[in-house]
């Protein structure tokens, strides 16, 4: 494993090419390398810090790298041991990162909705009953839905979207006939048995 100042000089190497750094913030990465490295930081202070940073919304790229080693650096430079740094930052929280640099959750794609004729709540669209009220759904077989994942327009008795193969099932099953129903629904809309 390199050292740190090694590590400082590689990533600042790597930063330069890419653009995101000049020279001057280069040699300095070097530099608080080598205050790191005298002030007795292991590549474990660095990896728990990397895993707090991740924790606390920082997505995992190079600006997130720089920022660790900065801010270890800064630390080290004011005096603060290996220890007195994770104990500092245990009872002060890390900070959360700028609005542009915070890690955006994974979308996750779920079933068409449809509107229930009875109640008006939205309800997926390959249910025969409705999960809040339990009227059973009339689909017209020409009306089309809209795949959540790729927006083309799917037939409602499909259970793959025919452009991207998306998954078009709910989440849970049905105790008593097995089918699949979205999380927190209330009836079965295959056979509109009530669930807890």
């Amino acid at each position: 494993m390199p050292e740190y100042g090694e590590e400082a000089e590689e990533l600042g190497k790597a930063l330069v090419e890419k653009g995101m750094i000049d020279e001057e913030t280069r040699i300095e990465m070097t530099e608080l390398g080598k205050v790191i490295r005298k002030k007795g930081y292991t590549s474990a202070d660095l990896s728990w810090l990397w895993d707090e940073l991740l924790k606390a919304g920082w997505p995992a790229d190079d600006r997130t790298r720089l920022y660790a080693f900065r801010f270890m650096g800064n630390f080290a430079k004011r005096g603060y041991s290996p220890q007195d740094f994770r104990s500092t930052l245990m009872k002060l929280g890390l900070p959360l990162p700028p609005e542009e640099y915070r890690r955006v959750p994974p979308q996750v794609p779920t079933a068409p909705l449809i509107i229930c004729p009875n109640c008006h709540q939205q309800v997926p669209s390959t249910s025969k009953f409705c999960p809040n009220c339990g009227a059973a759904m009339a689909v017209a077989p020409t009306a089309m839905i809209i795949c959540p994942k790729c927006n083309a327009q799917v037939p409602p008795t499909s259970k793959f979207c025919p452009e991207c193969g998306w998954k078009i099932v709910q989440t849970a099953k049905c105790p008593k006939c097995g089918e699949e129903v979205s999380a927190g629904a209330k009836f079965c809309p295959n056979c509109g048995e009530k669930l807890k």
